[in-house]
């Protein structure tokens, strides 16, 4: 495993970092980009794009209520079984 410290032994090191880290970012964002023009959008997963419509619907009809209302009763379901068990 890389020792991460010795990445500040030299003052061009971080600055190296940066400068390879911010040329990644630029050319993913723009492969990305490309691809949405070329593609008329990049689409999302049929089931993810479902699933953000079946919670906006919920979230439109009371907002109060948050995104996922049955997070809580799931929760407690395996919190119940964590506790039986010792977990």
């Amino acid at each position: 495993m890389p020792d991460f410290g010795s990445w500040a032994t030299a003052w061009w090191k971080p600055i190296l970092f940066v400068i390879v880290a911010g040329h990644l970012t630029n050319v993913s964002v723009t492969l990305f980009l490309h691809r949405a023009q070329t593609h008329r959008g990049v689409k999302l997963h049929y089931l993810a794009e479902l699933t953000m419509l079946i919670l906006w619907k919920a979230r439109r009809k009371d907002p109060s209520a948050g995104y996922a209302k049955t997070f809580l009763t799931q929760l407690e379901g395996m919190l119940g079984s964590a506790l039986d068990r010792g977990v």
